[in-house]
């Protein structure tokens, strides 16, 4: 065993107990810009007994997440959402996660992706012809409901209507449950008979009901497609006894909210970007505007919507979903020249990388003119990784670029969302990076086939 000494990185010091604890769970965003603002690049802290090396080295990031990832497996917070995802894509390690990465692989080819274009706009078109001139809105939850809805069509092959609301305030529940235990992993039992975790275990089993009625409805429809949820129902049938149903049920629930939460992030935060830089909103209507014109997006207009793009990667360096990624060193070990202890949790951040000066000037301005083709060709690998990096980088990744383009295509065509004042809109750490408490927003008429009639816009929306 390595002697506490053989550590060089610089630590930042704390209660002899809790370590740096308290000042974690004041707001994990700005306790990691401090970390790195006073000691640099590579630094050492605890949390509770729980020991972290955080590195914001793009070799250190390389090494951990591609050249030696086998060093290294998933870290004690991820493991927590074993709790209601089980052993899935998200999950699981070793053989277990490359044979479900290959059976779900060809859902995500490029061309598969496409033909998945023509939901993402339907499905946009829906969600906008609903809405009325005037019209009050929380557009984050808007966009919860939508991305899952895109996500159950086209990745599970069904169509939800009432099950959409209904299982947001079970999942509000859990993710807030999820944050409480990340926030104190000293104290964090969640197998006590508490009042909260009987009610998570609840939500769980309901959220699980309602993923298993959707499994049994798609198998009745006896419909294959390109859709992981028939991928993975065809090979049961092919290989009896190497799929069973709860490694379908898991991988459903994988698919369903930790993808539909993703992009209902990135797209509250685009929405927000937009309604505060006045500037670049109108650069990006002027080209759909010009692309478009009266007509609604397909995916031969993405290679032009060129500044919509940029729009898209900008908010995802600024407000990146994944806020931080962390990794569990299996051994003793050397990484970037520092000795790292076995079980130390090892902590790359997007929120960090993405910020800083050595990779972007002007860091912390919204600028989507900076993403020009010579930039994205210079620029670092890991000054831009939102969706991570090596074989464990985010299957969806080209999925939800196109999903977040098309949305807002479809969406700002018709519609521009003003925000309602007196709004203190922050971004909140959680399972992703959210806009906190939501967006408020109002709908103005951009087309003329957008607005309802005068009846139905309310005179009075309660959030």
């Amino acid at each position: 065993m390595q002697s506490e000494s053989l550590c060089t990185a610089p630590e930042v010091p704390g209660h002899w107990l809790w370590g740096s604890l308290p000042e974690y769970q004041r707001g994990r965003l700005k306790f990691l810009e401090s970390v790195r603002r006073e000691f640099g690049t590579a630094v050492t802290y605890r949390l509770g007994t729980h020991r972290v090396f955080l590195s914001c080295e793009p070799d250190v990031l390389k090494e951990v997440l591609v050249t030696r990832h086998r060093d290294f497996g998933k870290s004690a917070s991820t493991l927590m959402l074993k709790d209601f995802f089980g052993e899935s894509l998200l999950t699981s390690e070793g053989v277990r996660w490359f044979e479900d990465r290959r059976l779900m692989q060809p859902t995500f080819s490029a061309d598969q992706v496409r033909k998945f274009g023509s939901t993402m706009v339907g499905q946009s078109l829906s969600y906008a012809g609903k809405l009325s001139n005037g019209e009050h809105r929380d557009v984050l939850r808007d966009m919860q409901e939508l991305t899952m809805s895109i996500a159950a069509e086209t990745l599970l092959g069904v169509t939800l209507a009432d099950e959409v609301r209904s299982i947001h305030e079970p999942h509000d529940l859990i993710r807030s449950s999820f944050d409480a235990r990340v926030e104190h992993p000293v104290a964090s039992f969640p197998w006590l008979p508490t009042r909260q975790n009987r009610r998570v275990k609840e939500a769980t089993r309901e959220i699980h009901g309602i993923v298993n009625a959707i499994i049994t409805r798609r198998r009745g429809d006896r419909v294959s497609g390109g859709d992981v949820l028939s991928r993975m129902l065809q090979f049961q049938e092919q290989n009896p006894g190497q799929l069973s149903d709860e490694r379908i049920r898991n991988q459903v629930l994988t698919f369903l909210f930790a993808g539909h939460e993703t992009t209902a992030s990135v797209l509250g935060w685009a929405w927000y970007m937009l309604a505060v830089h006045p500037d670049v909103e109108n650069r990006l209507y002027a080209e759909l505007d010009e692309v478009l014109g009266d007509r609604d997006p397909e995916i031969q207009d993405i290679p032009n919507l060129n500044y919509t793009a940029r729009f898209v990667r900008e908010t995802l360096r600024l407000y990146p979903s994944v806020y931080m990624m962390s990794r569990r060193s299996l051994r003793d070990c050397q990484v970037g020249g520092f000795n790292i202890r076995r079980g130390t949790t090892i902590l790359m951040s997007q929120w960090l990388m993405q910020r800083d000066a050595r990779f972007y000037e002007r860091p912390l301005s919204f600028d989507p003119d900076r993403w020009t083709a010579d930039f994205q060709q210079n620029l670092n690998q890991f000054g831009w990784f939102p969706f991570g990096a090596g074989p464990r980088k985010c299957i969806g990744d080209s999925f939800a670029i196109l999903e977040t383009v098309l949305v807002i295509a479809t969406i700002a065509s018709r519609v521009r969302f003003r925000l309602q004042e007196g709004q203190a809109i922050v971004p909140y750490p959680s399972v992703t990076l959210r806009p906190s408490p939501g967006i408020r927003v109002f709908c103005e008429q951009r087309r003329a086939d957008f607005a309802k009639s005068e009846s139905q816009i309310p005179t009075r929306v309660q959030f």
